[in-house]
C-alpha cells in the first residue's frame, strides 16, 4: 500500500456575507501566512509546493527513506517554522502511511499550534489521536469540537473527517493483513492444481471444493427456517434503508456546499473552492447512479452534462479532484457506451467534448511535461557527477 487518496483534515491537507466567485488554495495560503507575518518569497514557495504535491500523503520511498518531496518540504519549512500550512503537511506525512512517527508529528504540531486557528488546532488533535489509536483522547477532542461547533455545518465537516479517518485505518489494517498473509503463504501452494490448497498449520494439501461444500451445507441448515417471501421482504426493506441513508448523505453534503459558498466561511475554516467541488462530486455520484437505475442511462448522462461538467468548473477544481473527476467521467462513459444507438448519437459528441475531459487532458499534458523536465534535471545532475 503505497498511496492513500483520502482527505484527512482541512488544515492537514488543504466581502463579508457575500458569495465569492472563487477562493483558491493559493488565496487561502496567502491569506493565512501573510497574517502570520511570513515573507512573501516563502509564501510563494509554499504555494508552488502545495500545487506540485496536490494531496499526496505518502512521503517515503518503498524502502522507508524520506523521498525528494519530503526533503524539499522540510527545506522550505525551515525557512520559517511559523509556516502552519507546511507544518500541517509535515504532521500528515508522519501519521499516514507505512512510515509513521508520532513523536515527530507531535513536534511539528506543537510548533504550528500558536499560529493555527482554533478549529485547526482541535481538528488536528482529533486527527492525531484518532490515527494513533488513542480513542479516549480522540473522543475528548471530538467532544470539544462538538461543544464549540454544535449544530453547525463545521460539525458536519468534522463528522466527514471522522469517516475518512476510519476508512484510512481500515485500509491500513487491510494492507497489513494482506502483507502478513502473503508472508505466511507457503511457496508449495503455488505449484498445486486448481481446487487444492496447502494448509500451513496442518502441513497437508486440502481439496478447497470439499471445504466450500461443507460451508454451503452449514449455510443451508441455517436458512432452512426462512421462506423466499421473507428473503424478498428483507431485500426490499434494506433498499428503503439505503435510499434514506443516501438522502441524508446528499442533504449533508448540500448543507456543506451552501455554507462554504460564502467567502467569510471559507476563510474562517480554510475551505477552498476545490474542496467544495469534492462534495459536489459526492452528490453527483449518488444521483447519477440513482437516475440510471430509475430513469435510464440517458437521464444519467444528461445529469452529468447539466450538473457536473458545467462552464463554471475551473482547472483548479479538476486538478485537486483529478482521481474523483476521472472515475466519475469514465463511469458515465461506460453507461453511455451500452445505451441505445439513438442515445449514443444524441450525446456522444457533447460528452466527448465536455469541459471536465478537456481539463483532465490539459492536466495530463502539464503533468507529462513536468515529468520530462524532472527527468532532464536528474540526467544533468548525474552527468555533472560523472
Amino acid at each position: 500500500m503505497k498511496k492513500i487518496f483520502i482527505s484527512l483534515s482541512l488544515p492537514f491537507f488543504l466581502t463579508l456575507g457575500c458569495e465569492l466567485s472563487a477562493y483558491t488554495r493559493a488565496e487561502l495560503i496567502q491569506d493565512r501566512l501573510s497574517k502570520i507575518g511570513i515573507k512573501q518569497d516563502v509564501i510563494d514557495e509554499t504555494i508552488k509546493f502545495e500545487y506540485e504535491i496536490k494531496d499526496e500523503k505518502n512521503f517515503f520511498t518503498e524502502d522507508g527513506q524520506e523521498n525528494d518531496n519530503l526533503l524539499k518540504l522540510k527545506k522550505i519549512y525551515e525557512k520559517d517554522e511559523r509556516n502552519e500550512t507546511l507544518g500541517a503537511v509535515l504532521v500528515g506525512a508522519y501519521i499516514v502511511g507505512e512510515k509513521k512517527d508520532f513523536r515527530k508529528a507531535r513536534e511539528y504540531m506543537d510548533k504550528i499550534a500558536p499560529y493555527s486557528t482554533r478549529f485547526d488546532k482541535l481538528s488536528n488533535e482529533f486527527t492525531y489521536y484518532k490515527l494513533k489509536g488513542d480513542e479516549k483522547k480522540a473522543k475528548f477532542y471530538y467532544n470539544l469540537i462538538k461543544r464549540r461547533y454544535k449544530n453547525s455545518v463545521a460539525m458536519e465537516l468534522v463528522d466527514t473527517l471522522s469517516e475518512n479517518l476510519d476508512m484510512i485505518m481500515f485500509i491500513e489494517t487491510l494492507g497489513d493483513y494482506l502483507t502478513d498473509d502473503e508472508e505466511e503463504t507457503n511457496n508449495e501452494a503455488n505449484d498445486l492444481p486448481d481446487g487444492f490448497s496447502y494448509d500451513n498449520k496442518k502441513g497437508i494439501i486440502q481439496n478447497k471444493d470439499a471445504d466450500d461444500d461443507s460451508d454451503k451445507d452449514a449455510e443451508n441448515v441455517l436458512e432452512d427456517t426462512r421462506t423466499y417471501g421473507e428473503s424478498v421482504k428483507e431485500i426490499l426493506d434494506s433498499g428503503k434503508e439505503n435510499l434514506e441513508n443516501q438522502k441524508q448523505e446528499i442533504n449533508k453534503y448540500q448543507r456543506i456546499i451552501d455554507y462554504f459558498k460564502i467567502g467569510k466561511n471559507q476563510k474562517e475554516f480554510g475551505v477552498p473552492d476545490d474542496y467544495v467541488r469534492g462534495f459536489k462530486l459526492k452528490i453527483a455520484e449518488i444521483k447519477i447512479a440513482k437516475n440510471m437505475m430509475n430513469y435510464g442511462i440517458e437521464n444519467a448522462v444528461k445529469y452529468y452534462l447539466d450538473n457536473v461538467s458545467t462552464k463554471d468548473v475551473s482547472y483548479e477544481d479538476v486538478y485537486f479532484n483529478e482521481q474523483s473527476e476521472l472515475a466519475l467521467y469514465l463511469a458515465v462513459a461506460q453507461m453511455l457506451s451500452i445505451a441505445d444507438e439513438s442515445v449514443i448519437s444524441r450525446y456522444r459528441k457533447e460528452f466527448e467534448n465536455t469541459r471536465v475531459i478537456k481539463l483532465l487532458d490539459e492536466i495530463l499534458k502539464d503533468e507529462r511535461e513536468k515529468e520530462k523536465e524532472k527527468a532532464g534535471k536528474t540526467q544533468n545532475k548525474n552527468h555533472i557527477k560523472s
